[in-house]
């Protein structure tokens, strides 16, 4: 009976989405071909990831596209931090790090991210990827006040952030890695083979933001990344940490709602603007 309760709610929620990517089908996002990422800088690029499969479901195209990819995978586990949670999340990864050939370091502390520093230095990064600070999970905000903390002193640095269950703001720069309806179809055949663990992870939700932000190009679907400087993330981050951090936290209330998630991102960002 659980189960049958559990694929109804399924069933339900896959008609959900689709009705609310009917209804925001039609929206003008203003992106043109000037805001494709370039190969040059997808040379050789850094993805910060606070939990196995975000590096997926946010940057499926980056790991897949550049020339040099290197994941830091800040080793969080979410609600359960047991010894056999990381260790399964952990092989997860390393199976899509065997299938994709990317290079991985994964944090050895929860405290001192010393070893990240230290990849910055030995390395010129083309562009590093971070999770957006416009997010409710708290480990998703926790990596980038890390990645910010650390970047801060490599100035300028080439960087992008990427969105996970919080689509991006209308209002912020965006760029965009192109997909076709295979690279859709790989993004959920490998998310389904590798990260069994996370088997209740809706990824067609993911699938239809991917869609949504490609009505506006001539693609079928774009990962879309936006770009602010240092000094905008500073001040933006330290608002979310001190003045708006219970609407923030709030936004999960919406995440299955692919207009009101929408709708709550632009609505939050804007009064952060207005600060």
């Amino acid at each position: 009976m659980k189960k049958l309760k559990f694929t109804a709610r399924r069933i339900k929620y896959y008609i959900k989405w689709h009705l609310h990517y009917l209804k925001l089908k039609r929206r003008v996002f203003r992106f043109d071909k000037t805001n494709i990422l370039t190969e040059e800088e997808l040379t050789n690029v850094l993805v910060i990831v606070p939990h196995a499969d975000d590096e997926w479901l946010g940057a499926s195209q980056v790991l897949l596209n550049a020339s040099s990819c290197t994941v830091y995978y800040l080793n969080f586990q979410g609600n359960n931090y047991t010894v056999r949670n990381e260790e399964n999340r952990l092989k997860e990864l390393k199976i899509m790090q065997a299938k994709l050939k990317f290079k991985l370091m994964v944090s050895s502390s929860f405290k001192d991210y010393s070893d990240l520093e230290s990849l910055m230095k030995q390395n010129n990064f083309s562009k590093v990827f971070i999770p957006f600070f416009l997010d409710w999970h708290k480990e998703h905000r926790k990596a980038n006040r890390i990645a910010f903390d650390i970047l801060k002193n490599w100035k300028p640095v080439n960087y992008a952030f990427y969105h996970i269950t919080v689509p991006l703001p209308m209002q912020v720069s965006k760029r965009y890695i192109t997909m076709d309806k295979k690279a859709v179809l790989t993004k959920v055949k490998f998310f389904k083979e590798i990260y069994k663990s996370q088997c209740n992870t809706p990824v067609i939700r993911f699938i239809l933001q991917n869609r949504l932000w490609g009505n506006s190009t001539p693609f079928y679907a774009i990962e879309c990344f936006a770009e602010l400087t240092i000094d905008t993330w500073e001040i933006y981050l330290e608002l979310i940490e001190t003045k708006f951090l219970k609407e923030t936290e709030n936004l999960v209330n919406y995440i299955d709602d692919l207009y009101e998630i929408r709708r709550k991102s632009d609505e939050l960002y804007e009064k952060i603007l207005q600060c």
